[in-house]
């Protein structure tokens, strides 16, 4: 569950230069989602997550996950196809 998103996620996270303010920002971040989109805070994570194994700096990730949400919601894909989709375009593409 998102509770224990600090911790299952933070090793990827932590890589990324991620502070306890960052992950903090993350978290409420999901919640938020989950709250307001027809995504579930655990897919706003998960997504979050992926980005982060890619090498997405922390901010970075706050500031693209609304883009994969959306991406995924307008393309009727998961979060997960639309966030490595995201993730690739901004590392071929910068």
């Amino acid at each position: 569950d998102l509770h224990s998103f600090p911790t299952r996620r933070s090793s990827d996270l932590w890589q990324t230069g991620a502070t306890a303010e960052d992950l903090a920002a993350l978290t409420q971040k999901a919640r938020e989602m989950g709250e307001s989109l027809p995504i579930t805070a655990q897919e706003a994570a998960s997504a979050m997550e992926l980005l982060a194994q890619r090498g997405t700096q922390a901010k970075d990730i706050l500031a693209s996950v609304a883009d994969v949400s959306a991406l995924a919601i307008s393309q009727n894909v998961g979060m997960a196809e639309a966030s490595e989709l995201l993730g690739s375009t901004m590392t071929n593409f910068g």
